[in-house]
Order: structure tokens, then C-alpha cells, then sequence
């Protein structure tokens, strides 16, 4: 039986979260988050998969509300460090 489940082993690798925001900044895109949330008159932003926690954080020094959900441990520790 071929069991075809991914594998995201190397994204729990503490080097690749450790380098991840250098690989992929944010790019500006962060600005549509930031007006998206303004328009909808949102206060609180759960970010399922924040990752390293880079647009969670933008969102936040916008004085939005943010709970940032990370299950992989390396980057959990990101971004508390971060926050």
C-alpha cells in the first residue's frame, strides 16, 4: 500500500524557521491585511498557521487583537520570542 502523505518534516527543522523571514518577507502584502481588517471593522484576528509570525506581528503594531495559532514547535518559539 503507498501511503502518499506529505512529508513537513523540514519545516519543524529550527534552521528553517530560523531563516524563514529572510526567504519570505512580507512584500507589501501585509498592507491588504491591514486594510481588509480596517474595512471589516475587525478588532480580533486569529492567523491559523502563523508561521514565524511576521504578518501577526504587523497586524498587532496595528492595534489589532491577535491570536497567532502555530503547531509546529520551532516556529511557536518564534514567534513568542517575537512577540
Amino acid at each position: 500500500m503507498n501511503n502518499n502523505k506529505p512529508n513537513y518534516a523540514e519545516f519543524n527543522d529550527p534552521r528553517l524557521v530560523a531563516i524563514y523571514n529572510t526567504v519570505c518577507p512580507l512584500d507589501g502584502y501585509e498592507k491588504f491585511y491591514i486594510e481588509l481588517a480596517k474595512n471589516l471593522s475587525v478588532h480580533i484576528i486569529i492567523d491559523i498557521g502563523c508561521g514565524t509570525g511576521l504578518l501577526t506581528c504587523e497586524l498587532a503594531k496595528e492595534g489589532f487583537h491577535m491570536i497567532g495559532i502555530a503547531l509546529n514547535p520551532s516556529t511557536k518559539r518564534y514567534v513568542q520570542k517575537a512577540m
